[in-house]
């Protein structure tokens, strides 16, 4: 910590390991910046960066689908991730920052689409793009860990529609 006389500040900084930059934050007060400089201890000390990242879910899938995910998936995968992410996980937590999606708020969504009837199947797609992309985000440290591996998959979502077997099939003419 240090203070900057020519604007009359006060200086946290710290060495933040998941981006590998020295982080700053500035502050009126020694008592405010020692204050900064816990509160990035503690990010950091909890497997997070040190600052908060203004990246939205939306805007990190977009750059992710684009850029990232087809290099190591089928055209396939990345298509059911892209449906997945567009039609069930965005309108619900893409707004948010990647930084502030939580177990608990990616287990209400689950829930939410199990009480419109999606299949178990549907939305265990729609966790695995989800885990996918937050995975990779945590790989390039923009995000300190991965909240997919908190949040469990409802149990009461509609069992997976299933054509009936040939042999059991009412054929009509």
């Amino acid at each position: 910590m240090f203070y900057r006389s020519n604007r009359d500040k006060w200086v946290a900084a710290i060495f933040d390991p998941l981006t590998g930059k020295t982080m700053t934050r500035s502050a009126r007060t020694k008592a405010d910046a020692n204050r900064l400089l816990r509160e990035m201890r503690n990010r950091i000390d909890d497997g997070a960066p040190a600052a908060d990242s203004p990246l939205t879910l939306e805007r990190w899938c977009a750059t992710w689908l684009e850029t990232r995910v087809g290099k190591r998936r089928s055209p396939g995968t990345v298509n059911q991730y892209a449906n997945g992410m567009r039609r069930y996980v965005l309108p619900y937590l893409g707004r948010r920052r990647i930084d502030q999606v939580t177990a608990p708020m990616i287990k209400d969504t689950w829930d939410q689409l199990a009480a419109r009837s999606l299949s178990y199947s549907t939305i265990k797609n729609a966790h695995n793009a989800l885990s996918a992309c937050l995975h990779d985000a945590v790989r390039e440290n923009r995000l300190g860990v991965n909240p997919t591996q908190r949040a469990s998959l409802p149990t009461n979502a509609a069992p997976a529609k299933r054509p009936a077997p040939p042999h059991r099939a009412k054929f009509t003419t």
